[in-house]
């Protein structure tokens, strides 16, 4: 579910056309983190974001990994990368 609320975010925050679509990203980096990026073209909002959703997850993953939610936005790109759970594999 942390997933597609991530996709759904990009979508609700972006502009994206048939001419020019979103670019969203779906990788792992590393064993322990799922990496979402996308395009950023922010589109014109009359209020500020809440970013509750972000705040949800990052909260989720607190109390669960005792990990958080990272972050990142660059002149280009969103970026959120969420930990991950490993299962033992050895037992």
């Amino acid at each position: 579910m942390s997933l597609q609320m991530l996709v759904e975010n990009a979508i609700k925050h972006n502009v994206a056309t048939r001419k020019e679509p979103l670019l969203i990203t779906i990788h792992f980096e590393g064993m322990d983190k799922l990496v979402v990026r996308n395009d950023l073209r922010q589109r014109m909002q009359l209020a500020a974001s809440s970013k509750i959703g972000l705040k949800n997850l990052n909260e989720r993953c607190k109390l669960i990994l005792n990990r958080e939610v990272e972050t990142q936005e660059t002149a280009d790109e969103f970026i959120v990368k969420v930990p991950l759970k490993l299962n033992d594999l050895g037992k």
